[in-house]
């Protein structure tokens, strides 16, 4: 960088700033199990920092072959380092998306405690700057379970992560609703709308708060766009036929049983 810019040092200085940069270099690539936020920083800059020392070194003037030398080997560690912690960060992404499926599936099959220990897995391995995902579906589990302080905590350091997923405002608004607090939860299903309109089961579960509020015409609403998104969203026709019957109309009701019917029985719980 020096020579790029016409400056002058003895040449142990070039010496001590190369072996400085290759240090720094495998330093960022050392197999850390979390990513210290104290590092985060260098290894997000460290394709620029490589990219900025290939040009300067190309547009340098010859110097000291020894420094020359040493000059592209240091590029040539941090090229490397570079590919290495993009290959990790991709290996690690893999091993947490196999987790969480996983999980998924264990939560199927009512298995909740082992999908929260298959997500802690997951959080481990994801380290503080990784997915969102386990930690929202450990919310999920967790308002099965009935432990929604602990659940609530979970989804809002997802959303902390990434505040525009709607999985995640979801998964709250669900644990306010079994916690008694359905004004809090219909903002969270107003948030998950905002970021995806077109996401059926917010639009759904957003009709059920309403509906324990009472307010059955607006609910009915939410279950209509659910169904204009989702012809097929059984849960949204039992929700449907469950406030017309509120409502008082049981021919339109009766026809929503048909629909569940024709789509091969229960798929959602009534508000």
């Amino acid at each position: 960088m020096h020579n790029a810019a016409r400056a002058s040092l003895p040449e142990a200085a070039d010496g001590a700033l190369l072996v400085l940069g290759v240090a720094l270099a495998v330093a960022g690539g050392a197999p850390f199990r979390r990513t210290p936020s104290a590092t985060a920083p260098w290894l997000a800059a460290l394709p620029a920092f490589v990219a900025a020392a290939a040009a300067m070194a190309v547009g340098a003037p010859a110097g000291t072959p020894a420094i020359a030398i040493g000059t592209w080997a240091s590029i040539g560690v941090a090229v490397s380092v570079s590919g290495i912690l993009t290959v990790r960060r991709r290996w690690v992404d893999g091993r947490v998306s196999r987790s969480v499926a996983r999980a998924q599936d264990l939560a199927v099959g009512r298995n909740f405690k082992g999908a929260i220990e298959e997500l802690d897995r997951a959080i481990d391995l994801a380290g503080d700057s990784g997915s969102e995902a386990p930690w929202y579906s450990k919310g999920a589990a967790l308002v099965v379970l009935g432990r929604y302080e602990e659940a609530l905590a979970c989804i809002d350091i997802a959303l902390k992560m990434n505040p525009r997923n709607e999985v995640a405002w979801v998964n709250k608004g669900n644990a306010l609703v079994r916690m008694g607090r359905l004004v809090d939860a219909l903002k969270c299903y107003n948030s998950a709308i905002k970021v995806n309109p077109g996401y059926e089961v917010g639009w759904n579960n957003k009709g059920n708060a309403l509906a324990r509020l009472g307010k059955y015409g607006d609910a009915l609403r939410c279950y209509e766009k659910a169904l204009q998104i989702d012809a097929e969203y059984k849960g949204a026709w039992v929700n449907k036929g469950y406030v017309l019957t509120k409502l008082g109309d049981f021919e339109a009701a009766a026809r929503c049983a048909d629909e569940v019917i024709r789509l091969g029985g229960p798929g959602g719980v009534a508000a």
